[in-house]
């Protein structure tokens, strides 16, 4: 980006971003009964453009700086700390994503350059490898924002099947639509 770029990106992601605070602040006590951020604050953060901050611009993103990214959460944080909370984390997977090879980046954003991810880092479930990927098995406590993304980042530990003696854990992406939820 050039100074000019990111001069013009600043000031209106954090101009867009004050104007939510007082919407946010309104709905603030509504978001601590239901522990859930609404899927209409959630259209609000998609239509600013915050979710695209981090984002590859392969896909749509900005590609911005991460003092950008911070400045807007911050000023979210004056309306609704738990609404920005969730804001910033999806951001934030936004830009991990980004990290993945580009097949994972084409499963999250292909069909939807939208989507977005919260997650859940701790490996405690065991994923298997199977023909086509893994099999995995359990529950995670919790993940921020679970409601209103399309995918989860999962922490894992690995199992080879004996293949390799030593353990190892990492993370795999889950679309929504494979996840299967027993209560």
């Amino acid at each position: 980006m050039q100074t000019e770029d990111i001069i013009s990106t600043r000031k209106d992601m954090i101009k867009k971003a004050r104007e939510l605070v007082p919407s946010l602040r309104f709905n603030a006590q509504k978001v601590e009964e239901s522990r859930q951020v609404s899927e209409e604050t959630m259209q609000l953060f998609h239509h600013a453009g915050f979710f695209k901050l981090l984002q590859p611009a392969r896909y749509g993103g900005l590609e911005s700086s991460l003092s950008i990214f911070i400045e807007v959460i911050a000023e979210l944080s004056r309306g609704c700390i738990s609404s920005a909370w969730c804001c910033s984390l999806c951001s934030v997977h936004q830009w991990l994503v980004g990290i993945f090879p580009i097949q994972a980046q084409q499963d999250v954003w292909g069909a939807n350059p939208e989507a977005i991810v919260c997650g859940s880092y701790a490996p405690t479930m065991v994923a298997t490898s199977v023909d086509g990927g893994y099999v995995i098995q359990g529950n995670w406590k919790f993940a921020s924002n679970v409601d209103n993304a399309q995918w989860a980042l999962l922490g894992v530990h690995f199992n080879t099947n004996g293949k390799n003696t030593q353990e190892s854990s990492g993370f795999v992406l889950v679309p929504k639509k494979e996840q299967v939820q027993k209560r």
